[in-house]
């Protein structure tokens, strides 16, 4: 592969990576060295990180900031559960986000709450229809 082909193949996979990917992969200099350093983080894990990937699930609360960054926060985690063979169902996701919502939303989880299971299928779709918005609009203005 040519020099410059490398830096594209680099560039390509570095682009498609997450912020916090990226300080895994920050020094390697070819595509390869970049592939192998994520497939020995994301490829197999070790019990103490899915423990660890699974409590910030848990417990990560939507505190002072959007919604949306808090969905955004919520799905980088149940992505990286997968990603190591553990992935979240519909109703954990569920259960997470609405009891760890903002102060600010609180009268719609209750409302949610209130109503029957149908309710709980709706709002699965609706956190992940504006998590898969917000990233795309994050992949326009990134442009």
């Amino acid at each position: 592969m040519t020099g410059s082909k490398k830096i594209s193949l680099l560039t390509l996979i570095n682009g498609s990576l997450h912020h916090k990917v990226l300080t895994t992969v920050a020094t390697k200099t070819t595509g390869r060295d970049t592939w192998v350093a994520l497939k020995t983080r994301f490829a197999s894990p070790n019990q103490n990180s899915l423990l660890q990937l699974r409590s910030d699930f848990l417990y990560t609360t939507c505190g002072d900031s959007f919604i949306i960054d808090f969905l955004d926060r919520i799905n980088f985690i149940i992505d990286n559960l997968a990603f190591a063979g553990a992935p979240v169902s519909d109703s954990d996701l569920l259960v997470v986000v609405m009891n760890n919502v903002c102060p600010l939303h609180e009268n719609i989880v209750a409302a949610a709450q209130a109503q029957d299971d149908v309710i709980d299928t709706y709002y699965v779709a609706y956190i992940k229809t504006a998590v898969t918005l917000n990233n795309e609009t994050m992949s326009v203005t990134n442009i």
